[in-house]
């Protein structure tokens, strides 16, 4: 009996299936609904520089906000952890200061702002071997992360 290995033919499947299983239009971002965030997830992964860079640009334009949690960054979270563990992606070091500041909620407390703080945290190991990596600007976010993930919440 001839077997395919589905995950070895299809690597990128595993994930826009579990990106696909995400009501991503019932959640919210800093700019309004969240159906734009899969895509942008997917163009992270881009081999074009200026495409992945754009796409985590946009991403934190969406995802991060000072004053209020995005109901759509907690599901976001392991994408993008994911995404930063791949050494080939383009846009690494934006990447990571992306999760480093969904991570720095301090003024959007309560509710959403914990759940984004605990979605981050909860990757924080996946991501520790990161302060030894060769480029500086990597190990510099790496840092950020750690920092803004030890923020005791405000009472």
């Amino acid at each position: 009996m001839l077997r395919f290995d589905l995950a070895g033919l299809w690597p990128y499947r595993k994930p826009q299936l579990r990106l696909d299983g995400v009501d991503w239009g019932s959640l919210w971002t800093a700019r309004g609904p969240g159906h734009q965030i899969p895509e942008l997830i997917g163009k992270v992964t881009s081999d074009d520089k200026k495409t992945a860079m754009d796409a985590v640009h946009d991403l934190y334009r969406l995802l991060v906000s000072k004053d209020a949690a995005s109901t759509a960054a907690v599901p976001a979270i392991p994408f993008l952890v994911e995404l930063m563990t791949d050494p080939d992606n383009m846009s690494r070091s934006t990447l990571l200061l992306l999760i480093a500041d969904l991570a720095d909620v301090r003024q959007a407390r309560g509710g959403r702002g914990d759940a984004q703080l605990a979605a981050v945290r909860e990757a924080l190991p996946a991501l520790r071997y990161l302060h030894d990596d060769p480029e500086s600007s990597i190990r510099w976010a790496a840092n950020e992360l750690e920092q803004n993930c030890a923020t005791s919440p405000a009472s």
